[in-house]
């Protein structure tokens, strides 16, 4: 009975052919990611659930993004070649970002990509809650501007925010762009400062 049982529960999850509706289909290899059938009696190949690639192309982004995974270290794990896992990226379309307005001590920074001496460089400018841990709003720019951080200022404004302070590195534009608000130096920046003024002062 266990035996028919299992028999009967093996038949009912395979796929159904999108053809002729045959439950005589077995798996036939992945295309980007996503479970591929071919049909025993009509020999039509289908894909399967999409929702699997979606699911799937969500974690690679995750890990790429947050995990700081390369690509050719998601290659590995998810045996798929660098184009599927590109074309995966191309398609994909990140949640838009749910804000929640409220009175906030801001870290913002900019983080540099690419070799700036070579002139081929671009950054991106966060403004951070680091209280929440939550990245508030971003842009990219090719360089830091007092422009850059007074379009956060007014775009943080818009959405209902608060500022309360604002911490940042020495960079005199962050200032500029966010006068008459509280402002310190993070104490890593201020750091190297003090190092670097008693090197060259020794």
């Amino acid at each position: 009975m266990k035996l028919i049982s299992a028999c009967f529960y093996a038949f009912k999850k395979r796929k159904r052919c999108r053809k002729c509706g045959s439950s005589k289909t077995i798996k036939y290899g992945k295309r980007r990611g996503v479970q591929r059938y071919v049909c025993l009696l009509c020999s039509h190949r289908f894909d399967g659930n999409r929702r699997t690639k979606t699911i799937q192309t969500k974690q690679l982004w995750k890990e790429y993004v947050f995990g700081k995974q390369t690509i050719d270290q998601l290659t590995e794990r998810y045996k798929l070649d660098r184009r599927s896992i590109r074309d995966l990226f191309d398609g994909y379309k990140a949640p838009q970002k749910i804000h929640h307005p409220r009175p906030i001590n801001l870290v913002i920074d900019a983080t540099y990509f690419g070799e700036r001496k070579e002139d081929t460089s671009w950054c991106a400018v966060v403004a951070r809650d680091p209280k929440q841990k939550e990245d508030l709003v971003w842009s990219f720019t090719n360089t830091e501007t007092t422009y850059a951080y007074a379009l956060l200022r007014e775009q943080l404004k818009h959405l209902g925010y608060t500022i309360l302070s604002v911490t940042a590195d020495g960079f005199l534009g962050i200032k500029s762009a966010f006068y008459g608000i509280p402002y310190q130096m993070c104490h890593v920046h201020m750091e190297r400062l003090v190092i670097r003024g008693g090197v060259l002062n020794v």
